[in-house]
């Protein structure tokens, strides 16, 4: 009589680590569907981002906004001291306050233009 409820309590204990692992393999299961999903809408996502970040697009918004492609050739430059532009800096600027402000240099910044404003 003793191994009858031996051999019972045994079976038990399996038919508990059966539902057990069951439950993982089902918990499991739907991970991988979410992680599927994700996968699709990060797809998604990615080919609405190329779509919008076309060179036509963008062309066109900034054409909407007065913009005009600037022309290869063409420089423009920013003269951070106007009056001075053609010496060079001879001991510093007199601001409003009276104080001198000492320059090392007067520099130009010259690049390509990219995108210029219409007139």
């Amino acid at each position: 009589m003793i191994w009858v409820l031996l051999l019972a309590t045994l079976f038990g204990g399996i038919v508990a680590l059966n539902v057990g692992a069951l439950r993982s393999s089902i918990a499991a299961s739907e991970l991988d569907g979410e992680a599927a999903a994700l996968r699709s809408q990060n797809a998604d996502l990615e080919a609405l981002i190329a779509g919008r970040s076309g060179y036509g697009r963008i062309s066109q918004l900034a054409q909407g906004l007065g913009m005009v492609p600037a022309t290869p050739s063409t420089r423009d430059y920013l003269r951070l001291h106007p009056a001075r532009s053609s010496r060079p800096a001879a001991g510093g600027l007199t601001g409003t306050s009276g104080h001198r402000a000492t320059t090392k240099s007067s520099t130009l910044f010259t690049g390509p233009s990219v995108v210029s404003h219409r007139p």
